[in-house]
């Protein structure tokens, strides 16, 4: 039970960071946790902390490592994955963002524009051969 009071605590502590942005400082205090837990809200964070470090592909590692069942994905989930797709698009990762787009998709087809993303990313794809 000392370890729930402890993680709370990182949790509080790591929310408060990023109000001011300081996602270094979210990652070093997440990451050991995350690492051991696999905690669904630190991985959120940390998603939030990556994405804020213009890391897309880290915070694309976190949410591959994080067990969602596709038919119970709620909108912080999708809204985690969504963002990291659209950071893996402005990075011209185009497949990894189209797999993102697709997975909200298969859980939710009317989540924000995430169909028209990925019908117009597998188009680009196909043209890039």
């Amino acid at each position: 039970e000392t370890g729930v009071l402890e993680l709370g605590k990182k949790l509080d502590r790591a929310k408060d960071l990023c109000i001011t942005r300081r996602w270094d400082e979210v990652i070093d205090l997440l990451s050991p946790e995350f690492a051991s837990e696999r905690n669904l809200e630190a991985g959120l964070i940390l998603v939030d902390a990556w994405l804020g470090n213009k890391k897309p592909d880290m915070a694309l590692e976190i949410i591959q490592t994080l067990d969602i069942d596709p038919e119970m994905m709620n909108d912080k989930i999708k809204d985690a994955m969504y963002r990291t797709a659209e950071g893996l698009e402005l990075a011209k990762k185009y497949k990894q963002a189209l797999n993102m787009y697709d997975t909200i998709c298969n859980a939710d087809i009317n989540y924000k524009d995430a169909f028209d993303r990925s019908d117009r990313l597998y188009s680009k794809i196909k043209s890039l051969g």
